[in-house]
């Protein structure tokens, strides 16, 4: 991060020396509120089985403006920017628990899951501004953006029978993510010991990204790149110092279609099904800045 924002500042810089009388660099920082936007599953009753829920981040970052005429000028950034938002299911599931001899043991039942995901992008937004009067700013334009890190905490609660009718009590799962780097079956810590359908399966005390499903070879959970729409507000104290709010829309989906299965029911085989949901990001961004 700190290569890049050095190379933004340095290009631009060189770049005011020689245009001063049209170009400026600014920094900003703020917070960030944000959620996930995509179908939800139901049940056949019609009841609701996942939720989705606004989270907070922070975001900071350079920009570089030129201007072209007295109201109207192009913007730049490079912008380090934490999204994400918190996932709940709650009704009736599966589970498929890892053996320790390697095989997969499917239950039916109860399950109540909590993640809390947090994004971190490298956002590079271009925008056009528009400034009626020297205390407003609008502004609004596109960007592209490059996930540089992907996790999430939560917690599991599950109960039970698995397909050779043993039943099993409720017990609590911790789940602490790494959806980059963690690697099918990874867990920390040692929890208990159940025997299910003759076979024994090892609890950890925290679960990794693909513990109960495989990572595939299609890559993550999460896409790596992200595009979105954006519209913004500025108030400006003083000559530099201005306050703003910001809206972005995400145009891609965010999580990898391999991944998308029903979290509620199996196929004829005892198969997941695919469902290839469009997840999208929206966040609201409140923010302070300076231009030079």
């Amino acid at each position: 991060m700190k290569n890049l924002l050095f190379l933004f500042v340095f290009l631009f810089a060189a770049a005011q020396a020689a245009f001063s009388q049209d170009f400026s660099l600014g920094f900003q920082a703020g917070l960030n509120y944000s959620a996930f936007k995509g179908p939800l599953e139901m049940a056949p009753d019609g009841t609701v089985l996942e939720e989705m829920v606004t989270t907070s981040g922070f975001m900071i970052g350079a920009t570089a403006n030129y201007k072209l005429l007295d109201m109207l000028g192009l913007r730049g950034e490079l912008v380090f920017s934490q999204l994400g938002g918190r996932y709940r299911y709650n009704g009736l599931s599966y589970l498929f628990f890892p053996a320790d001899s390697g095989k997969k043991i499917l239950a039916l039942g109860d399950k109540s899951l909590t993640l809390n995901i947090s994004n971190a992008y490298f956002y590079l937004p271009l925008s056009v501004t528009l400034r009626p009067i020297k205390q407003i700013e609008f502004s609004a334009g596109a960007g592209a953006g490059f996930l540089i890190s992907s996790t999430a905490v939560g917690q599991l609660r599950f109960n039970g029978m698995t397909e050779g009718g043993q039943a099993i009590d409720s017990f609590e799962l911790s789940l602490e993510y790494n959806y980059l780097r963690d690697q099918t079956g990874d867990a920390t810590g040692s929890g208990e010991t159940l025997l299910l359908d003759g076979e024994a399966v090892s609890i950890p005390q925290r679960a990794g990204a693909y513990w109960e499903s495989p990572r595939l070879e299609q890559g993550t959970f999460f896409n790596r790149f992200d595009f979105s729409l954006h519209a913004a507000l500025n108030f400006y104290l003083g000559k530099s110092l201005f306050i703003g709010g910001k809206i972005q829309y995400g145009l891609t989906d965010v999580t990898n279609n391999a991944y998308d299965f029903s979290a509620y029911r199996l196929d004829a085989q005892n198969e997941r099904i695919p469902r290839e949901d469009k997840d999208t990001q929206i966040s609201y961004q409140l923010r302070v800045g300076f231009n030079f």
